[in-house]
């Protein structure tokens, strides 16, 4: 624990003295560290609060300073993803695994356009033969989710495959029900 509690100080220590101007004024942080635990060192002229195992995370304030430092949140705010820039065009084809897989009775089939391109999306069972026409059209550049219902399909393994231009791929999945 003293280990611990000294990492928690020196970081702190190291911070403070990394950025200097930082005051109350800088930075103001109204709620708490992500964290699992935490730890307390107080001293004649310091305070150090801090999230256990994250040095770098918590609270510094003495008599002639005060750091905030870490990664803080608001409740209410959870981040589940992070989007990419959707300005950016795909630079090539792309057809993704589906998700989830084995899935019943529906999954998402992600594929990414770099150009305008006469697309078809079609399923088709272990033998070769075509289950559903999932998309049959020309389509616009970018990154594409298709949903496919398989409440009429029996279980089984099966595969699909994406004609883009001249790209072609194919992929499988399973649907157990």
């Amino acid at each position: 624990m003293n280990r611990i509690l000294t990492i928690l100080a020196i970081g702190a220590v190291f911070v403070c003295c990394l950025c200097p101007q930082l005051s109350a004024t800088d930075v103001v942080v109204s709620e708490s560290v992500v964290g699992t635990g935490g730890a307390r060192i107080t001293g004649d002229d310091h305070v150090v609060l801090g999230t256990l195992g994250q040095p770098l995370i918590g609270l510094l304030t003495g008599p002639s300073d005060n750091a905030e430092v870490g990664f803080w949140y608001t409740p209410g705010y959870v981040v589940t993803a992070v989007d990419e820039d959707m300005d950016e065009l795909p630079k090539v084809y792309q057809l993704e695994q589906n998700y989830p897989n084995p899935f019943n009775p529906q999954t998402t089939i992600t594929f990414a356009l770099p150009k305008e391109s006469k697309v078809t999306l079609k399923m088709y069972d272990a033998l070769g033969r075509e289950v559903v026409t999932l998309v049959d059209e020309t389509m616009q550049p970018g990154v594409h989710d298709v949903i496919l219902n398989a409440g009429n399909i029996a279980s089984g393994v099966y595969f699909y495959r994406l004609i883009a231009g001249n790209f072609v791929q194919t992929k499988k999945l399973v649907v157990l029900k």
